[in-house]
């Protein structure tokens, strides 16, 4: 947590469309591409703002991806 140090180690997940509880909860994690690597922000807002852009490149990704998975069936 470069932007707020002091934490352990830890994996965030972001999930699409989901309003819930998860946390204590085991889930299973796939890798499909790096967005961006780890930096840090001079503030919160920064970061949100970072994040709102790396959601929007995941969705155009997974979306691509998809795309060409329907075109080889």
């Amino acid at each position: 947590h470069p932007t707020f140090p002091g934490g352990k180690i830890s994996l965030e997940v972001f999930l699409f469309e989901f309003e819930g509880d998860l946390y204590g909860s085991m889930l299973a994690v796939s890798f499909i591409k790096l967005l961006r690597t780890e930096r840090k922000f001079p503030d919160a807002a920064s970061l949100s703002r970072q994040q709102q852009q790396d959601v929007k490149l995941a969705k155009t990704l997974l979306t691509k991806d998809i795309m060409l998975k329907l075109q080889r069936i």
